[in-house]
């Protein structure tokens, strides 16, 4: 296998972070992933798999969990697949540690402290760093058992865009490009609030008839947010839009639409220590956008005081 890159290291020992390593390796000598957990670690290494995450799927032995850099200086790419809110932590532990020359963001959300998106904490800490966003309908296990897909990548940088749809393109996982950072970062933030409520209303039997209603109302709340933040509207309608909303409103897989399911089923919350629910702290952080800029969410202000003010679930049919 030629090398195309030094290397690549996957932050994130998680699902989605190791069905990409695995993707990767495919066009690339060698991936890193860097995590925490001993036992994974030891388990990816020697087992070649990530059975809690992944199942059986088998691991290419050119994928190397690692816990520091000693090995590593300068990383070529750095892929982000951690929650949002463990973003700043990361890159406090690891901006001695090592140097990024290009970083690609897989994470969703909004920090709910700055209200700032993913690539801006980025930017923060390694200012000099060519940064890129990974977003589409992709649901992880899929993409570890080699079905078919489509992502999105986006990116200011022209040439790290040519360079990550080498490495990230195999038969089946292909990419689409585009330039607007701001849109596919508002769509992948909005769109697991959005997930809760649709798992409300599939909880609550409310019908097919509500929730394609509220779909279109959610495309509405996000080009209202779109447009307000200076994005482009037109991205609302790619992968990293409708595509990731169409496949996390029609599936509990999902694990936003799972917890508002369960919501709604359970008439409590999932215990947050045991799952990343993206959607709930974006909620918090997109409540204090709209109402910053006088933008009307009603479907996003309704997740957020359920989840936060205990507002009565069944008022779900007042948003539309």
């Amino acid at each position: 296998m030629s090398r195309i890159v030094d290397n690549v290291v996957v932050f994130g020992g998680g699902a989605w972070g190791t069905a990409l390593a695995k993707t990767i390796s495919q066009n690339v000598e060698q991936v890193f992933i860097y995590l925490r957990d001993p036992e994974l670690i030891n388990e990816i290494n020697q087992k070649h798999t990530n059975y809690a995450k992944l199942g059986s799927v088998d691991l290419p032995k050119n994928i190397i969990a690692i816990d520091n850099f000693k090995s590593i200086k300068c990383v070529s790419i750095g892929i982000i697949a951690i929650p949002v809110k463990a973003l700043e932590q990361l890159f406090e532990n690891i901006n001695m540690e090592i140097k990024l020359d290009n970083l690609v963001i897989c994470a969703k959300g909004i920090e709910n402290r700055t209200l700032n998106f993913p690539s801006q904490i980025c930017e923060k800490f390694f200012p000099n760093t060519n940064i890129a966003v990974l977003s589409g309908p992709n649901f992880a296990k899929e993409i570890a058992q080699q079905k078919f897909a489509k992502t999105l990548i986006v990116s200011k940088n022209e040439t790290l865009l040519k360079e990550l749809k080498i490495i990230l393109d195999t038969s089946y996982f292909k990419t689409e490009v585009s330039t607007d950072v701001m849109g596919v970062e508002i769509c992948g933030a909005v769109k697991n609030v959005i997930a809760i409520a649709l798992g409300i209303a599939k909880g609550l039997n409310l019908g097919e008839n509500f929730i394609s209603a509220l779909f279109v109302f959610a495309l509405n709340e996000l080009e209202r947010l779109v447009k307000s933040l200076g994005g482009n509207v037109a991205t609302i309608y790619s992968l990293a839009g409708l595509g990731d909303l169409l496949l996390t409103s029609y599936s509990l897989t999902s694990r936003n639409t799972n917890f508002g399911f369960n919501i709604a089923i359970n008439k409590q919350k999932l215990n947050l220590n045991e799952v990343v629910v993206e959607g709930y702290y974006t909620s918090k952080s997109i409540y204090e956008i709209a109402k910053s800029f006088g933008i009307e969410m009603p479907i996003c202000k309704y997740v957020y005081e359920v989840l936060y003010l205990d507002r009565e679930i069944n008022e779900i049919v007042k948003v539309i």
